[in-house]
């Protein structure tokens, strides 16, 4: 029983190595879906797939929109790449039209049984078939991002209980915010989507305003710009941004008190 178990976190912990193009994130988002049953509104059934409760996703089903509106960028993506290789747009069309008939925001009130017919063996064979055919990247693993996000979780009570001036606490933690929704869309979008956090969360720090400027101390901006650096690194690179926002947490203080010494000094 044992070995079976082992066996099980291994294939698990494989399978998530290796959703690595738009083609094995679909696979694994749309297999989420199989345990769900006929009668279940789609809603429920997506909020199950986004770990979000029925009860918040009738209350407010933009969350469930928006996620939906990235897994369908997904399957567009998937297009463009399949259409850049030589391989005729018969073999995977239907699958990625079915695909988007399932995923449309359209269907939130329609019941998960009219729409499963579109996730038939053969246009899953079509979607596994475009694993294949296209290109993959490095991946981190639900482990690797769950330490990130532990590693965040710290600093960012660390940044709230320390006394910072209030434009740094707020400018910091809205980056703080920008690399938690990139891990929180990672699964849908892979390294894709911590690289527009990245861009956003870098124009943010040629925008700020003159008061953050000044009073941000220059040792945690440079903490922040390189933990983006390596967080847009290979997957190896997850324990060095693991690091780098403890790092961060633990210099705070020091940071702090340089600042008021700084402060001091011009009175």
């Amino acid at each position: 029983m044992q070995a079976q178990e082992d066996q099980q976190e291994s294939g698990s912990a494989h399978e998530e190595r290796e959703r690595t193009n738009p083609a094995k994130r679909l696979i694994h988002i749309l297999s989420l879906t199989s345990r769900m049953p006929d009668q279940a509104p789609m809603l429920e059934v997506w909020g199950s797939v986004f770990g979000i409760a029925a009860d918040d996703a009738h209350a407010d089903p933009h969350a469930i929109s928006s996620r939906l509106n990235l897994v369908r960028n997904e399957v567009l993506l998937l297009r463009k790449l399949m259409s850049a290789t030589s391989f005729s747009s018969d073999l995977y069309e239907p699958a990625l039209m079915a695909v988007l008939n399932v995923i449309s925001v359209a269907n939130l009130s329609s019941g998960w049984g009219n729409f499963r017919p579109n996730l038939a063996e053969h246009q899953m064979l079509a979607l596994r078939w475009c694993t294949q055919a296209i290109e993959s990247e490095d991946a981190l693993s639900h482990e690797e991002l769950q330490r990130l996000m532990d590693a965040l979780t710290a600093f960012r009570k660390t940044v709230e209980d320390d006394d910072l001036p209030e434009p740094v606490r707020v400018f910091v933690l809205h980056q703080v915010d920008l690399i938690v929704r990139g891990i929180d869309d990672y699964p849908i979008r892979g390294r894709q989507a911590m690289r527009e956090a990245a861009k956003q969360a870098a124009a943010e720090v040629i925008d700020s305003h003159d008061d953050v400027a000044e009073a941000a101390p220059v040792a945690l901006r440079e903490k922040l710009a390189s933990y983006w650096r390596v967080s847009l690194g290979a997957a190896e690179g997850s324990q060095k941004m693991v690091k780098l926002v403890t790092g961060i947490a633990e210099a705070v203080p020091k940071l702090v008190s340089a600042m008021h010494a700084a402060s001091n000094s011009l009175e």
